[in-house]
């Protein structure tokens, strides 16, 4: 998460270089909003039998967003975005318990498991129509990249060898990978006084690569795997905004 505090930072100093450029007012404009990050298609599949399944349950966004006007409907914008997702830890045992059933009989499976961590920059442009002297709404088409964070996880077997209880142990580790992302939104602002009410709806994929990630397996023995993981997710937010 080092890093993406220091795009954070970056994004700062790139809001405050820009209005001091300008000089004018009203021309740059500056939201923050959270919500819910709901994970699509492969990204929360749960079929264990699929290598691009991500088992990822609803989880948190928060965006900070900066447009720079350059008329009275368009503007350049910019996006410093992050999500976590927690792995769906139910499903997984229940996939492991499948799978291993004629291999494994009478084995319980348990487990322990990460978060999904996605951060970013995104670039690109934003339209706004009035809806009225109030109400406003954007249509945006961002591109950047992001990074993601692959959860570790630890599976526990327990089972019974000749009246002894014994627990085998699989483990993957963590690991991150980066990689070309895009963002397509819409929102609405609602104007308060000097500041807006903002709530945006951002559609944002990405498909990272983790290149030799480490499993553990049950007999003690390593081995490395390199995969893509599609991530797509509908996020959800409100927060506010003003114009410098």
């Amino acid at each position: 998460m080092k890093r993406e505090f220091f795009k954070i930072l970056a994004f700062i100093f790139l809001i405050v270089f820009i209005k001091q450029a300008t000089g004018q007012s009203e021309k740059v404009f500056v939201g923050l909003s959270v919500g819910p990050c709901i994970p699509l298609s492969d990204y929360k599949s749960t079929d264990l039998s699929k290598e691009e399944s991500g088992f990822a349950k609803v989880g948190f966004n928060f965006n900070i967003s900066v447009g720079y006007r350059l008329s009275r409907n368009f503007s350049l914008a910019a996006l410093v975005t992050g999500s976590t997702n927690s792995i769906n830890r139910s499903a997984l045992q229940d996939e492991i318990t499948d799978i291993n059933t004629e291999e494994l009989p009478n084995t319980s499976w348990s487990g322990e498991a990460g978060t999904w961590g996605i951060g970013g920059i995104l670039i690109g442009g934003l339209a706004t129509l009035p809806l009225s002297s109030r109400f406003f709404i954007d249509f945006r088409a961002l591109f950047g990249i992001y990074t993601a964070y692959s959860p570790e996880y630890t599976l526990y077997a327990s089972t019974i060898i000749q009246g002894s209880p014994v627990t085998y142990t699989f483990e993957r580790e963590k690991y991150h990978g980066t990689s070309f992302s895009y963002n397509f939104g819409t929102g609405l602002k609602y104007k308060m006084g000097n500041k807006y009410l903002i709530v945006n709806a951002d559609y944002t994929a990405s498909k990272p690569e983790f290149k030799d990630v480490k499993f553990h397996n049950i007999d003690g023995t390593i081995n490395t795997q390199t995969f893509k993981q599609d991530i797509n997710s509908l996020n959800v937010t409100i927060g506010l905004g003003y114009y410098l």
